[in-house]
């Protein structure tokens, strides 16, 4: 009897072989090639955090527009946000109570203007 000299591995295993192989290449780069999940997750954070600080701007933005309009248009508020500074007004005189060593101490400041 003659024997057929079969081959170590078939046809049929090389091909499921590599089938395997690219698969699981296709599903690495669906996970982390570019365009892939990961990237795409990487990329919906970034984008929640710059619309976020978007957000943030835009009222920090109508803040700073509020604050113009009331200095244009409101005295009142203009010469209070002054006061605070240190401002004053003519003939207006400030005391300024400082603490030393736990004791509050009330300094007269002479006409003394910014």
């Amino acid at each position: 009897m003659k024997r057929k000299n079969r081959p170590l591995v078939s046809l049929n295993t090389i091909i499921y072989i590599l089938l395997v192989v690219v698969s699981l290449w296709i599903i690495y780069l669906m996970i982390y090639g570019h365009g892939g999940i990961l990237e795409r997750k990487k990329i919906v954070n970034e984008i929640t955090l710059l619309h976020r600080e978007i957000n943030n701007l835009k009222s920090e933005k109508s803040r700073f527009e509020w604050e113009i309009e009331n200095l244009i248009s409101n005295k009142d508020y203009l010469a209070g946000l002054a006061h605070e500074n240190g401002y004053r007004e003519e003939n207006e005189t400030i005391f300024k109570f400082l603490k030393r060593d736990g004791v509050k101490v009330s300094d007269k400041l002479q006409n003394t203007s910014r």
